[in-house]
């Protein structure tokens, strides 16, 4: 029993936005989210840890800062069950990176998939799904997601429907442009058939301020 007398009780608290994917693997106690209430912890923010190549696992080894760790799982769903096996303290669980699957089929260049790339890509989407992904992610103001044009996210989001996928985004703009992006989110839901939530709703530079009454 816990004497809660003079305390506020409430659930365990959801961090949709964790960067929580390497620190996990290297201390599976997750202490810092612990300790503020949360409970479960969300991956996914435009990149997701898989699919990956044989490229993107290399990439990732080189990129390590002070976290260091072997690179053990090829899918998405694989690296949520390498979690799981080795124990971690929060629920955990990741929507699908766009531009992870992106770079898996078109690498780091800047231009549009062919179509039978765009088959791969949404191949890719249907096996993660079914594998328990949420959905699809993007971040569209970082390399390689920025490269994707409006369309590109839409079949994405097609091949997530029908598991009941969502799409949650970085805007593609939060200044200037702002207006225009929440209508390419908006845009992308309405024509996929999936919800649609932006993860920092925010308008930066005192020009754009009064954009978010509109």
């Amino acid at each position: 029993m816990v004497d809660a007398k003079g305390l506020a009780v409430a659930p365990g608290f959801i961090n949709m936005l964790s960067w929580s994917t390497e620190s996990l693997i290297v201390d599976g106690r997750s202490q810092g989210e612990i300790r503020q209430g949360v409970t479960t912890e969300i991956f996914g923010e435009g990149n997701s840890m898989g699919p990956l190549t044989d490229e993107m696992k290399r990439r990732m080894k080189d990129e390590q800062g002070d976290l260091k760790y072997d690179v053990k799982w090829t899918t998405l769903a694989e690296y949520l069950a390498y979690l799981e096996k080795k124990g971690v303290a929060p629920n955990v669980a990741s929507y699908l990176g766009a531009a992870t699957v992106r770079e898996y089929v078109i690498g780091l260049d800047d231009r549009a998939p062919t179509p039978a790339e765009m088959d791969r890509m949404r191949g890719l989407v249907r096996q993660e799904m079914e594998a328990g992904a949420l959905g699809i992610g993007s971040s569209l103001i970082y390399a390689p997601g920025t490269y994707a044009k409006t369309e590109e996210l839409v079949e994405l989001c097609k091949a997530a429907a029908p598991y009941r996928g969502k799409y949650i985004s970085h805007l593609r703009s939060e200044g200037d442009r702002f207006l225009e992006a929440i209508d390419e989110l908006v845009r992308i839901g309405r024509e996929a058939g999936v919800p649609a939530e932006i993860y920092h709703l925010k308008a930066a530079g005192e020009s754009n301020w009064a954009k978010e009454d509109q």
